[in-house]
Formats: structure tokens, C-alpha cells, sequence
């Protein structure tokens, strides 16, 4: 796991080596830091170099670097890598002047195989960075005829109408508008039916692309999303809660990543659940085994849901029972940083996990997935 506190460097530098991926073009490098900077005195200087080449620096005042998150570093020219390609090495150095203005770098112990140095300290385990990249694919033309752009928005409702309105404008908001929506009634009480009804009615002078489906008794939110996915005719979908509200640009960012990125299956981004900030992390197939990495609310490429949809069966964590299932697959995800929806905190609501337990949850999804996946059970 990710130890809350890593190594603390100030004048000493840190360097790991990575391989970039063959045949791909590199985008960018993930560092994830804690900032101990107290006097806003010192810098982190992030050097990218092949062999004795330096491919890029950058340096960057660490007080403005966020604490527990991912910091890009992004290259000036996208960085082709050949189908046999060396190892690069990244090279950290914080110059404070004394440990209260040092960098802490976040590092995952549980890769008992993996070391770097503080110094001359070897430190067990491997830091928090990853390269962003993209595989190079010929002839790829996102236009083609059966890429209709299409995003089908499914909104599971339980007597949530004092949001849904704001929900659904969200979405009519967008700067990415070619859009349908469905929101499905998971078997509210009469008063949230008939408030329901009334907004739906009211917004669809604005878009004719919204359609209501109402269960006349409650099925829990996985069928209610399933409900929803039936009827879509996208090419992507996306899932979004009733008490859920999109930044303008959240289409516009995610699809555009699904773009440049064709071997992805799912777009993800950081999130605010109440005051809280939700950070994301770049994707990797071995982290998403051990911690959820993308909410539900990520854009899906429609062709990818499994089929039957989401486990209903699953009363929490279907957005990471569906990463694992499709993960199986070879399928992946990208993220794309920035926060692109903010979300209500309500007690027993779709995002909380209702009332069930995060440990109970936890098991059940690790009995699903025990041959392969290594979720704790906390």
C-alpha cells in the first residue's frame, strides 16, 4: 500500500529508473508528493534523462505542489518511444535548506522487490510515479462512421428529486452537448414521483432527449442503472447520481481523452464529495487490484460494458467490481485529472454505499474476485 509519509528528501536527490512502454508516445510523468514546506523557500527540480542524455527538467516552487496528489510534469514535445526502448531515469531534489521545508515522496511498500535511495539510505519499495503515454496506432480515425459521439447520461433516482434538476442541467450545460438522458425512478415515494414527473416534464422544453423510467418498488441502484443502459444508444455511457453535479467541461475533457486514447476503455477523473477533494491517480493494472481507482461517474465506451451490465447482486463498490471484470478483459482505464463533478453528502445515499459496510463490501467483491485481485479487507 501507499505509505502516507514518505521518504523526506531536502538536499539530497532520488532517482528511480522506468520503462516507457514500446512503440507508444509519452505524454507526461506522475510524481504523487506530500509538501513539508513551511517557509515557501524551497523548489523540487524533476529531471527525465536517458543514458547520459537529459530529455527534460523542471522545476516548480514546492508550495505549489498539492499535498497527497499526483503532480504532472508535462514534456514540451510528446516523446516517441521505439519498440525496444531503454530505461529512462527520473531524478528527484528537493533544495530546502532544512527538513521543515522538505518534499515527503509518497512510495508503495508493497513491492518488496523494488528499492531507490535517500542519500545513501535504501529504501524499500517503489516511489509513486508513472509516465503518461498513449500507443502509437496507424490510420486511427476517430470520425468513422460508427463513433457517433453519442453520450448516453443514466441517473439513477431514489427519492433524490430537491437535486435532480440541478442534475439534469448539469448535463444540458455541457460544452459537450450530444447527449440523451435517462433517469430512472428507483421506486421513490409518491411526493419525489410526482416532483420527478414535474421537473422532467419542465426540462424537456429545453432537450427532447430525456426520457423517465419509473420502478414501482425499489430495485436498489445497479438495476436501475442496467434499466437505463438497456435503452442506450450511445457510443458512450456514463452514470451519473441524482445528487451529482457536473463541471461544464466534463464531457469535453473525458471524451476527449477516449479520443487520444483509443486503447482505453473508461475515462476517470478527480472528484469533490462534500468539502473533500477526491484525487485521482494515474492507471495501472496492479494498483487497480488493490484500491479503486475511478468512481462510477467515468465515461464507459458503451461496446465495453459487460454483458448483463453491473452486478446487481453488489450493493457497493459496482464501479470497482466493473474495473476488475473488465480488467480481465485487458480492458483499460485513463485518467484525466482536474475535478469534473461534485457530489451532495447524504447519508445512505448511492455515493455513501448505502447501508452496508465498507468491510462487508469489501469482502464480498474479494470473494468475487479471489483468484487475482488483492483487495484488503479493512
Amino acid at each position: 500500500m501507499e505509505n502516507p509519509f514518505g521518504p523526506l528528501i531536502d538536499q539530497f536527490k532520488v532517482s528511480q529508473s522506468v520503462t516507457p512502454d514500446a512503440a507508444s508516445v509519452v505524454e507526461s510523468v506522475y510524481i504523487k508528493f506530500g509538501t513539508f514546506c513551511r517557509e515557501n523557500k524551497s523548489c523540487v527540480c524533476v529531471t527525465v534523462s536517458s543514458g547520459s542524455k537529459t530529455i527534460q527538467s523542471w522545476m516548480i516552487d514546492s508550495y505549489k505542489l498539492s499535498d497527497n496528489v499526483y503532480q504532472e510534469f508535462s514534456f514540451d514535445e510528446e516523446i516517441e518511444i521505439s519498440s525496444c526502448p531503454p530505461d529512462w531515469n527520473i531524478e528527484i531534489l528537493c533544495t530546502a535548506i532544512n527538513a521543515d521545508d522538505g518534499v515527503a515522496l509518497f512510495y508503495d511498500d508493497e513491492k518488496v522487490n523494488d528499492s531507490f535511495y535517500v542519500g545513501y539510505k535504501q529504501v524499500k519499495g517503489s516511489l509513486c510515479l508513472d509516465l503518461k503515454s498513449k500507443p502509437i496506432i496507424d490510420d486511427f480515425d476517430c470520425n468513422c462512421a460508427e463513433k457517433n459521439g453519442l453520450i448516453s447520461v443514466v441517473i439513477p433516482s431514489y427519492n433524490c428529486s430537491e437535486f435532480l434538476e440541478r442534475c439534469i442541467q448539469s448535463v444540458l450545460n455541457q460544452t459537450y452537448n450530444n447527449t440523451e438522458i435517462f433517469i430512472v425512478d428507483d421506486g421513490s415515494e409518491i411526493n419525489n414521483v410526482e416532483k420527478t414527473r414535474s421537473i422532467v416534464s419542465k426540462l424537456k422544453k429545453n432537450s427532447s432527449l430525456i426520457s423517465l423510467i419509473e420502478f414501482p418498488k425499489n430495485k436498489g441502484a445497479p438495476a436501475a442503472r442496467n434499466a437505463g443502459a438497456e435503452l442506450a444508444g450511445g457510443e458512450f455511457i456514463f452514470f451519473l447520481d441524482a445528487d451529482t453535479f457536473l463541471d461544464k467541461k466534463a464531457f469535453e475533457t473525458m471524451i476527449d481523452s477516449l479520443r487520444n486514447h483509443p486503447e482505453c476503455s473508461y475515462a476517470y477523473c478527480d472528484f469533490k464529495w462534500g468539502e473533500k477533494i477526491i484525487s485521482g491517480s494515474p492507471f495501472g493494472k496492479e494498483r487497480i487490484k488493490r484500491c479503486n481507482l475511478a468512481s462510477m461517474m467515468s465515461l464507459l465506451r458503451l461496446a465495453d460494458l459487460p454483458e448483463g451490465g453491473l452486478d446487481e447482486s453488489l450493493p457497493r463498490y459496482q464501479d470497482w467490481d466493473l474495473w476488475l471484470t473488465l480488467l480481465k478483459d485487458d480492458k483499460i482505464g485513463i485518467w484525466t485529472g482536474g475535478c469534473l463533478f461534485e457530489t451532495i453528502v447524504r447519508e445512505n445515499s448511492i455515493s455513501s454505499g448505502g447501508s452496508i459496510s465498507d468491510q462487508e463490501a469489501r469482502k464480498m467483491l474479494a470473494k468475487k474476485h479471489s483468484s487475482w485481485a488483492d483487495i484488503k479487507i479493512l
